[in-house]
């Protein structure tokens, strides 16, 4: 069951935190922190441990945090965790709270609300565009090879992907905002190094704030669902692609087909659904711009980070 948004967000402004940075996040480092978040609880009865723009990526460790977190709820203490990922639990904040941590030191912030609210009439019908390889975007981007009806990225790229003709240039930050700006269906690959939970980092957050009809690439059957309950509109159901259990390989065939099905669309169809949708592709929006374009800021007195690079 999902947490409240607003109890959880007032528990993170109110309250101190822990920071843990990506570096840490090894069974190395497990009794260092450990001893760190218990000797922090004899001083601060509520506080948050938030893994600051990542995820805990093995399971194992996941575990040994939970019974941490087991440890001292049961203790006395309220504590919750927070990482970036669209799953809920007990003792995990609202998969929204992660949100805030892409402000301020985040390239991503250095657009504010202005900036994505002018400019974007739609002219590209579809956009798929990611900058770095992982298992997913590998193999769709080797298997796809069809000519594809709108910007298709791939950086990073193997010598043995055939169609390189379909893919484009290197560009900004900005540039690639600005595309995707532009685009009625936005193909969206999240970071998806992790198996047992579902990512939800900038590249979500990008998804909705450019006011696209998002398509998520799915690595499972509840990612889909976890969105729609943080309040998200996909247009994945409409495309006939919710997510398969199988191999890896079988769910990107299952995304290829839904490309496909888009590939093949009059871009007349595409913006008839994208005005039908328009509420909905707004109410995305606010759901982001709210936390983050909010004026609120953290209090970092009393706070621990850990982490070797600054924060």
């Amino acid at each position: 069951m999902q947490r409240d948004l607003k109890t959880d967000m007032d528990f993170l402004y109110k309250n101190p935190r822990i920071e843990i940075g990506n570096d840490y996040l090894t069974h190395d480092y497990l009794n260092l922190v450990r001893n760190k978040i218990i000797n922090f609880s004899k001083k601060n009865k509520k506080f948050s441990i938030i893994i600051r723009r990542e995820s805990i990526k093995n399971i194992e460790l996941y575990s040994s945090y939970v019974k941490i977190l087991e440890y001292l709820n049961n203790s006395g203490n309220e504590v919750y965790l927070s990482m970036t990922i669209t799953t809920s639990g007990k003792y995990l904040l609202h998969p929204l709270c992660s949100a805030i941590f892409y402000k301020n030191d985040h390239w991503l912030y250095n657009y504010n609300n202005e900036f994505f609210l002018k400019e974007n009439k739609k002219i590209n019908k579809a956009h798929i565009s990611v900058r770095r390889r992982n298992e997913e975007r590998f193999m769709f981007f080797k298997k796809y090879n069809k000519k594809f009806d709108g910007i298709f990225r791939y950086l990073d790229y193997d010598l043995n992907i055939k169609n390189k003709s379909n893919l484009q240039k290197s560009i900004s930050n900005t540039e690639l905002l600005d595309e995707i700006k532009k685009t009625y269906i936005y193909f969206c690959f999240e970071t998806s190094t992790i198996d047992y939970v579902n990512s939800f980092t900038e590249k979500s957050l990008i998804t909705f704030l450019c006011q696209s009809l998002p398509i998520m690439f799915l690595k499972n059957k509840t990612h889909l669902e976890e969105l729609e309950n943080m309040g998200f509109y996909l247009l994945n159901r409409e495309m006939g692609y919710i997510g398969i259990e199988g191999t890896l390989e079988n769910k990107v065939d299952e995304f290829i087909k839904c490309v496909d099905r888009c590939n093949k669309m009059k871009i007349e169809d595409v913006n008839k659904i994208y005005i039908k949708n328009y509420s909905k592709i707004m109410n995305n929006y606010n759901i982001i711009s709210n936390i983050y374009f909010s004026n609120k800021k953290l209090n970092n007195n009393g706070c621990l980070f850990l982490t070797k690079k600054p924060i």
